[in-house]
């Protein structure tokens, strides 16, 4: 993953981009990315193989399937990620089955799955 970050370069009023590249050695659960989203808290959520990483800017939460768990994630194959206008995150994974989370409280709270 790269994060772009725009400044200003000195003097020259010309924006000068910083990239940062993160791999699986800083956090991310696999180095492929399969969906982005950034949701409206300002949190960069990643969609992998092998589960979801949310970036809060610092350092990665990683969600994945808990066999015991109803609650986690049904699949750790991610394919996309959208939020809704109340604030849910609709989680695509392998299989095609959609999983609903809240932002809030965390950790992961599953809401509604659809198949």
């Amino acid at each position: 993953m790269l994060t772009c970050t725009a400044l200003l370069g000195q003097g020259t009023g010309h924006p000068f981009y910083k990239f940062t590249h993160f791999t699986s050695q800083d956090g991310l659960p696999q180095n492929s990315i399969l969906a982005i989203l950034q949701d409206d808290m300002g949190y960069l959520w990643f969609g992998t193989d092998d589960g979801l990483a949310r970036f809060d800017g610092y350092q990665f939460t990683v969600y994945k399937h808990q066999f015991q768990n109803p609650n986690s994630l049904n699949n750790n194959v991610i394919r996309g990620l959208v939020q809704d206008k109340n604030g849910y995150i609709w989680i695509s994974t392998e299989g095609g089955a959609s999983t609903s989370m809240t932002l809030l409280p965390l950790p992961f709270v599953l809401c509604e799955t659809v198949n």
